[in-house]
């Protein structure tokens, strides 16, 4: 390996755990090891798991036209889809980098949580993906929401 990109892959590694903790996850088979393997991006993009993801976004929403387009408001299959993304890690035993992965891993309560957030989240924001988006229709303003609708809907972010 070029001594740059050892250089690139320390820095990752090193900012990864003093910057973001065990709230960044990288897999086996991320950038770091395929590299240090000579692989390359595509070696990760063809990985079984990562095709499980996209084949998900496909069905989800990618693939698909009109109103049977899935929520955009909640894209993300390991946050917004919780147990789908936990589904495609057993399938495929996907397996952690370092110690604070491994413990997130096993952590049922925080599974348990992440769902039960995806519930509510389902609750909450479908709805008015339905009137919004789908059916383009103006909403009421809601202060548990971030965004707003009159004519073409537009995003308010807040932050507090």
């Amino acid at each position: 390996m070029p001594m740059f990109l050892s250089a690139i892959f320390s820095r990752i590694i090193t900012e990864k755990k003093e910057l973001w903790g065990s709230h960044y996850m990288t897999w086996v088979g991320g950038e770091p090891t395929v590299y240090k393997n000579g692989g390359n991006l595509n070696d990760i993009y063809n990985q079984p798991f990562f095709e499980e993801i996209r084949r998900w976004q496909d069905e989800y929403a990618y693939a698909r036209i009109g109103d049977e387009i899935g929520n955009w408001l909640r894209p993300c299959p390991i946050r917004d889809h919780h147990s789908i993304a936990m589904e495609a890690i057993t399938k495929y035993k996907v397996k952690p980098e370092d110690e604070a992965t491994e413990k997130w891993f096993h952590d049922e309560n925080l599974h348990k949580g992440l769902i039960e957030f995806d519930d509510h989240l389902t609750e909450l924001l479908d709805p008015y993906w339905e009137q919004i988006y789908i059916k383009e229709k103006n909403i009421s303003y809601n202060p548990q929401l971030p965004f707003t609708s009159s004519g073409i809907p537009k995003f308010k972010l807040r932050f507090r």
